[in-house]
């Protein structure tokens, strides 16, 4: 369900509230429905056992961190990448390639124009559907099939793939992407990556391969030094551009 609103506890604690209808029982105590209805604004509201909570409208990210889960997804560190290094904007219109959960969809939803999300598993795409419907996204047009063997009803700027046989996709890259558009993929092993650049030809070019590591700091009055864990590889991102002549 979609997430209304949150309530914030002094700790910070967040909690996603989705019926406004619904009493709610959290660990700093219940809240009666009538409360969460008479204050269905900003502000504060109180627990039965005194705890003051804020309480304000769920936002993007609130939904996002609530999506249904199924294929594992692009995750953030490496969408936010690939939506800086391709310059997209309110304007572009991309493929986003086994759509999986629709992490990456989303994601780019917020940024572009239109995106076309194509995945071989009708099961995907019923997860991906309904998180658009609960992140409020309806600029995405979802299209079950083979993204190697389509033609997009428009030229795109990016098309974004994450598919076990990457090699398959150039010929559909050439069909399918503006002069100057990106191919980006995403691929787990280097070995793949190397198979796709040798059969690169004229058509293309090849940008970079990019491997990001994320690692978080505890930052307090005392702790100033990076986190035990840390987010190491999830993937290969390599950025090939179409000039087709």
């Amino acid at each position: 369900m979609h997430v209304k609103k949150i309530a914030v506890t002094q700790e910070k604690r967040i909690y996603p509230i989705d019926d406004l209808n619904r009493s709610i029982s959290l660990n700093e105590g219940a809240v009666d429905r009538q409360i969460l209805i008479d204050a269905n604004h900003d502000g504060i509201i109180k627990t039965t056992t005194g705890h003051e909570l804020l309480f304000c409208d769920a936002n993007f990210k609130d939904n996002y961190d609530r999506m249904k889960r199924g294929p594992a997804l692009i995750i953030p560190k490496d969408i936010g990448f690939v939506i800086a290094e391709c310059a997209l904007t309110k304007d572009s219109v991309v493929i986003d390639a086994g759509a999986g959960t629709g992490g990456s969809t989303c994601l780019l939803a917020g940024i572009c124009k239109t995106v076309y999300s194509y995945d071989i598993e009708p099961k995907h795409l019923k997860v991906v559907r309904e998180n658009c419907i609960r992140l409020d996204i309806d600029n995405v047009i979802l299209e079950e099939g083979d993204v190697c063997s389509i033609t997009a009803p428009e030229k795109v700027d990016l098309m974004l793939i994450d598919i076990p046989n990457p090699t398959n996709v150039l010929e559909s890259a050439k069909r399918n992407l503006k002069q100057g558009g990106f191919l980006v993929l995403y691929t787990p092993h280097i070995n793949q990556v190397q198979e796709v650049v040798k059969l690169l030809d004229d058509d293309f070019k090849f940008v970079s391969t990019i491997e990001l590591i994320q690692r978080r700091w505890e930052v307090d009055n005392v702790r100033l030094r990076p986190k035990h864990a840390m987010l190491g590889h999830t993937a290969f991102l390599t950025f090939i551009r179409l000039f087709k002549r």
